[in-house]
């Protein structure tokens, strides 16, 4: 463990993620070393699931769901379908959509919303 606790790769991975597909690829590959059960969405893909969910959802011990769009590092924007479903979310649920542009951010939001891992 090098860097904030993080392998070799993950900290080299927190330089090299320029795209969203990168950083989401980063992000999964974090929770596959980590055991956390997740969802993914397929980058780009239609799946039948409506448009504007998030691309991660990390579920949590004692029953805590956490959903997270990554987004471009480099300035990339909430469409209007993301903005509609995170509103919609918090209006249903009380809670956010999180939103990170590096696998630090999403390294961080983990550690704090599942301290005992």
């Amino acid at each position: 463990m090098g860097r904030a606790g993080m392998t070799a790769a993950e900290g080299q991975a927190v330089v090299e993620a320029k795209t969203e597909k990168e950083l989401q690829n980063h992000c999964i590959n974090w929770l596959r070393l980590h055991c956390h059960c997740y969802l993914q969405i397929p980058f780009g893909k239609k799946t039948g699931i409506r448009a504007g969910y998030p691309d991660i959802t990390v579920f949590l011990p004692g029953g805590k769901v956490l959903l997270v769009e990554a987004k471009s590092p480099a300035g990339g924007e909430l469409s209007e379908e993301q903005e509609s479903f995170h509103a919609e979310y918090w209006a249903a649920t009380g809670e956010t959509v999180r939103v990170v542009r590096s696998l630090d951010e999403f390294r961080k939001l983990l550690t704090k919303e599942s301290p005992n891992d």
